[in-house]
């Protein structure tokens, strides 16, 4: 029983992880992208005005 209940722990932590990770890439890609855009807008400003 306790085997059991150690590798329904570990498979229930490596799935956790994954969602984690995911996630967190997720967080990593809208950082990036809200980056990108926000400097676009700048240059873009910047650029119609010369």
């Amino acid at each position: 029983m306790t085997a059991s209940w150690v590798l329904g722990l570990s498979v229930a932590a490596v799935i956790l992880s994954a969602v984690e990770l995911i996630f967190t890439s997720l967080l990593v890609i809208m950082a990036l992208a809200t980056l990108w855009f926000a400097g676009y807008v700048v240059y873009r400003l910047y650029s119609d005005n010369r």
